[in-house]
């Protein structure tokens, strides 16, 4: 059996990127993207890059959560 390897969002995309609202975020965001993996990107943009369709089957090996403050709270 071969196994698969699939890139992390990160190659996709940075948390520079987000905007800066959500900047307090950043470590937990740098975090979710070097851990969730994808695979199957399709994307189709028109000529001006206006629109766009994009399709993306995204792999993780083990349970999102996000931490929220020091509450002690989580999103899964």
């Amino acid at each position: 059996m071969s196994e698969s390897f699939y890139p992390n969002l990160s190659t996709l995309v940075s948390a520079d990127s987000f905007p800066e609202q959500l900047q307090f975020l950043e470590n937990g965001i740098q975090n979710a993207l070097d851990k969730i993996y994808y695979k199957n990107l399709q994307y189709v943009k028109s000529a001006d890059g206006s629109k766009g369709y994009y399709n993306i089957t995204l792999v993780t090996n083990e349970a999102l959560k996000l931490d929220i403050f020091d509450t002690g709270l989580s999103i899964v």
